[in-house]
């Protein structure tokens, strides 16, 4: 689980829960409370140490392939961070942690019971980047074969960069929009009541979610502490890149990673505030044509405009749960308790969230494959008689090549695609059949790329498929609208 991700469940989790009364009452035994915060933090201070003592023994069997401990680290972070939320959701309903928070800083209405309810989380989880560090190192140690360990980052470097890369981006941007949240709440009184008051703070509310989208990149630029690409070859083949598919960018930014990780990004939704991202570990490691291909499959995202629809598939989720709500408690009043209302919608919220988000998002990442290598076409112009691409730009300049042109993809472009993603793998210690939430695995993704190469027509019913996911989302956006309309003008 991304540390951002993680962060956003917190929240979630934060909201959700301080609404039920805690089994234990602050205002009785706060003493007690705070003890079971300190516990909390103990115990996973413990398990992260076992967890990680476990790893380094597994690590010492020399039959242990690279891919088999680096899917062992993955697994064991996103376990620990699954361990700390319920932890946290602990906190708050069984210590009543929240509640204390709030009294705490009452007299500060803006934010503050927010970072503090949040403290403890936060506190825990770098306490387990700090504890993991050891494994990380051993991992990608074995990576490199054994090289020397001034090239593999101090622990120091390693919390600093979960830091900046992980935390700090999306808890900033989360904090300005709680401020607002709060700020909304001191100034509600004085608004006009009724739906007048409401639409200006619905108003108010999207202006400040849709700045923060659109300023993200700057923010986030910053505290992953990159630079501009020098001018140089490399960089001009993918400004070419880029001008042949028509992407408004502002900068393409060097990311500045201690040569630790080795991956490329796209950020921002707005040309003029749109950054392109390589890791400086990229730029050393790969060759001129595996850096192109990576290059291009960040440029498939955009031209494949999936940001956006992430956008939309989140406001047509939860477009879809509210009208839900709606229906079910203000319309057919079939459930009362608010409080168990409002856990049950989160937790329905979450759940949808993980399993079809993450479906959308494992199809938008090979839909980007099969663009970066249209985009790219084949290394050095290798193009021959029989590729598709080639035959395609034949028939664009008026000749009549055999086959049917666009069917297929270049067998060429595939392979250093191909071997671009393999040498990623590589270097961050991903095994090949390993799969996440949001990425298939590197062995199902180069195996579909090769079906569309040699198979005829299947290229064609992918991106039928792809048309159909983004169709459904449009559905969704608009069945959602459409039902909070029609809820509005039915009478409760």
């Amino acid at each position: 689980m991304a540390a951002q991700i993680f962060i956003v469940a917190a929240v979630l989790c934060m909201y959700g829960l301080r609404e039920i009364k805690p089994l234990i009452p602050n205002a009785e035994n706060p003493l007690l409370s705070l003890a079971l915060v300190a516990v909390q933090i103990l115990f996973v201070t413990l398990l992260a140490f076992l967890l990680n003592r476990v790893g380094l023994i597994r690590l010492a069997r020399p039959h242990k392939e690279q891919g088999q401990l680096g899917g062992y680290y993955r697994r064991l972070g996103l376990l620990l961070q699954i361990v700390l939320l319920l932890l946290f959701a602990g906190d708050i309903y069984l210590a009543g942690w929240a509640d204390l928070a709030t009294m705490l800083t009452g007299a500060v209405p803006i934010l503050a019971d927010e970072l503090l309810i949040l403290l403890p989380l936060l506190l825990s989880w770098l306490i387990v980047q700090a504890i993991l560090y050891g494994l990380d190192r051993a991992v990608r140690l074995r990576a490199r074969q054994g090289a020397q360990s001034r090239q593999i980052w101090s622990r120091k470097r390693y919390l600093l960069f979960h830091i900046q890369a992980g935390l700090a981006p999306v808890l900033i941007l989360l904090s300005l929009l709680l401020a607002l949240i709060d700020l909304l709440d001191l100034i509600g009184p004085h608004l006009p009541s009724g739906s007048l008051g409401d639409a200006l703070i619905s108003a108010i509310l999207i202006l400040g979610i849709g700045l923060t989208v659109l300023c993200a990149p700057v923010l986030i630029r910053f505290t992953w502490s990159c630079a501009a690409l020098k001018d140089s070859p490399i960089r001009k083949r993918l400004e070419n890149l880029c001008t042949a598919t028509g992407l408004g960018y502002r900068n393409i930014l060097v990311w500045r990673t201690g040569k630790m990780i080795t991956n490329a990004a796209v950020m921002g939704f707005w040309g003029p505030l749109r950054y392109l991202l390589i890791t400086d570990a990229l730029l050393e490691e790969m060759s001129p044509d595996e850096l192109a291909a990576v290059f291009a499959h960040e440029v498939g995202h955009v031209s494949g405009r999936h940001l956006p629809y992430y956008g939309l598939f989140l406001v047509g989720l939860n477009l879809v749960i509210y009208d839900l709500r709606e229906l079910l408690i203000g319309r057919l009043s079939l459930l009362s308790n608010d409080a168990a209302i409002d856990v049950l919608q989160i937790a329905v919220l979450v759940g949808a969230f993980l399993v079809i988000f993450g479906w959308i998002s494992r199809r938008f990442e090979r839909d980007a494959d099969v663009r970066a290598i249209l985009h790219s076409g084949c290394p050095d112009g290798g193009c021959q008689p029989g590729c598709p691409l080639y035959d395609l730009r034949q028939a664009e300049e008026g000749h009549n090549p055999t086959g049917n042109p666009g069917e297929r993809l270049c067998p060429l472009a595939v392979r250093c695609f191909s071997g671009a993603l393999n040498r990623i793998g590589a270097l961050n210690a991903i095994p090949r059949r390993a799969r996440s939430w949001r990425h298939s695995s590197i062995a199902s993704r180069t195996e579909l790329l090769q079906q569309l190469t040699c198979e005829p027509g299947r290229l064609h019913r992918f991106q039928r498929l792809i048309r159909l996911v983004k169709i459904c989302i449009w559905a969704a956006v608009v069945a959602g609208a459409i039902g909070a309309i029609l809820l509005y003008l039915w009478p409760g």
